[in-house]
């Protein structure tokens, strides 16, 4: 979770199975921020726009293992985390 000048940020579940959830407030919302995965070498391996106070993630053929977000807008970082996906 993420606290930073009235931003919030949340992945949850986390680790997850099937799907995580990624939520945040109307102050990070209004930066048309870009949640982006990748994989522990640093391939991207997706790239979302949230449009959405909370938005749904599903697996679909990622294999378990761990990922690494980036929360960015404008090309600069506001948040790093990491993932979990389980079998």
């Amino acid at each position: 979770m993420l606290f930073v000048r009235y931003y919030f940020l949340k992945v949850y579940p986390n680790p997850f199975k099937d799907e995580t959830a990624v939520e945040i407030n109307s102050e990070l919302l209004k930066l048309n921020p870009e949640f982006i995965i990748s994989d522990v070498i640093g391939n991207k391996i997706a790239s979302i726009s949230l449009t959405q106070l909370r938005t749904v993630i599903n697996r679909q053929e990622l294999p378990a293992g761990v990922y690494f977000y980036q929360l960015r807008r404008t090309g600069n970082a506001i948040a790093i985390g990491k993932m979990i996906i389980i079998n």
